[in-house]
């Protein structure tokens, strides 16, 4: 007998039991709201076998895109089995690209290779401290700088976004937070309220681009957010006017300027090379054998870094510069007794042509210090002071190449020559398979300041003990 709740009464035997042998348990199943605590009806066992066999989950959804609802919107996920485990990666609101990384992880799985990937939950701020962690760039310590002072001390908020939660929305805000007065704590300015130019707040941006440029490689994003609309950004800065004929002379031969200072000015001026060029450049990069004039070997600037054009170390970028009559004439008076006069020593050929007088081992004699190069900061000041002797208008030290180029080119030298002479080959095959004599560009060179006087660079007083010697 079987009562009204579906159960054999105590006592009685199961009438139906022979015939219903085979009959699923889904027909012996409590109705709803009589289970009292017991499992509610799962498949038969048959069914899970066969599901686990087939590699899914019982009751679990097929392998695929999984979406699932946030703050911000729809999330979605791909999920897939691998070494008997589902793997979930989270892609984002995009479900074009979950859909293209559900393809790519199956053919990863089926091929043996999936190795797993970092979920996207990584926020700004953790993905960059390690993203400068591994940075080998030149410039990495300068940028984390930026990153350190604007980012996190300023827009502490921007750190704490998700990676793929970022969008073009959240970078406007970035900008119109850097663009507003703060009060500064550098040490320059330190209690005042300042405000970033607009070249600096295009650099940070530029830096943020390409963090992001590698979040997506590393499959956190699926947008670059730093991809705004033209005009978004204004990297323009006051235009540096070149300096006339006269403030070169003054500046290179005026004598209340020391001699060291003015070599390296002359240095400048006379082969339009940046300011780290000139701060790298040796007595083994003169050779004075060529002809009608000698060359200055440019290849890394500072202390052995590489040269701002060059990306891979393999030379690219290396220029021979040919050196001016006028350069020519206070290098070789430089050399012969104004460098001993200054360091109290003879130079040798690994010493830097003008080194920094301030940068030096503590503690070593005077006569056997490390003459060591100078740095962006000694170079502008030791600009800077020259300026103030001579009174002229202080511009960036990157003026001085603008002079050199605009002085050549008024005075006829060709442009496609002068820009071998300046700056490496450009993107256009002509120009990569362009090569030039070494006599066109000495003549362009000489159109620079072609009436200049003879340099006094050799100290007062001061006798040539070597030239004496010979």
């Amino acid at each position: 007998m079987v009562d009204c709740g579906g159960r054999a009464s105590k006592g009685a035997p199961h009438e139906e039991e022979s015939d219903h042998a085979e009959v699923p348990h889904l027909l012996h199943a409590p109705p709803v709201g009589m289970h009292r605590g017991r499992r509610r009806f799962q498949a038969p066992r048959a069914h899970r076998l066969q599901r686990r066999q087939r590699g899914d989950r019982a009751g679990s959804l097929t392998m695929a895109l999984v979406p699932r609802k946030r703050k911000n919107g729809i999330v979605y996920f791909v999920a897939n089995r691998s070494n008997g485990r589902v793997q979930f990666e989270r892609v984002g609101p995009d479900k074009r690209e979950a859909t293209r990384r559900d393809a790519a992880m199956k053919k990863e799985i089926a091929a043996g290779t999936y190795t797993g990937r970092p979920t996207g939950a990584t926020t700004v701020g953790a993905f960059a401290a390690e993203w400068f962690a591994n940075r080998r760039n030149r410039s990495a310590e300068t940028e984390e700088a930026w990153w350190d002072n604007h980012v996190i001390g300023r827009a502490n908020w921007f750190t704490q976004l998700k990676m793929e939660d970022v969008r073009p929305a959240h970078v406007l805000r970035l900008i119109a937070f850097l663009r507003k007065p703060y009060v500064s704590a550098a040490n320059k300015t330190r209690g005042r309220e300042v405000t970033l130019s607009e070249k600096s707040i295009f650099n940070i941006i530029g830096l943020l681009s390409t963090m992001f440029r590698d979040g997506r490689i590393a499959g956190l994003m699926t947008v670059n957010a730093c991809e705004l609309p033209r005009g978004t950004l204004n990297k323009r800065t006051k235009k540096r006017r070149p300096y006339s004929a006269d403030v070169v002379t003054m500046l290179t031969t005026d004598a209340r300027i020391s001699p060291d200072e003015r070599m390296f000015i002359t240095l400048l001026f006379y082969t339009g090379t940046r300011e780290g060029e000139a701060c790298g450049l040796r007595w083994r990069d003169w050779d004075r054998k060529p002809e009608p004039l000698g060359s200055l070997l440019v290849e890394k600037q500072y202390e052995g870094a590489l040269l701002k054009t060059e990306k891979d170390n393999l030379g690219e970028a290396t220029r021979v510069v040919p050196v001016h009559p006028f350069l020519e004439a206070a290098l070789d008076a430089w050399w012969r007794d104004g460098f001993e006069y200054v360091y109290c020593r003879i130079p040798t050929p690994d010493d830097f042509i003008v080194p920094c007088r301030a940068r030096h081992r503590s503690g070593a004699p005077y006569k056997e210090r490390f003459l060591a190069h100078h740095t962006r900061s000694s170079a502008y000041k030791l600009f800077r002071r020259a300026l103030a002797v001579v009174g002229v208008e202080n511009q960036a030290l990157h003026a001085t190449r603008n002079t050199f180029i605009s002085l050549a080119r008024r005075a006829g030298a060709r442009a496609d020559v002068l820009e071998r002479v300046t700056h490496n080959a450009s993107g256009d095959v002509i120009d990569v398979y362009t090569d030039f004599d070494w006599a066109p560009l000495c003549e362009a060179v000489t159109c620079f300041m072609s009436n200049a006087p003879r340099p006094h660079v050799r100290a007062s007083g001061v006798g040539s003990k070597r030239e004496s010697a010979s």
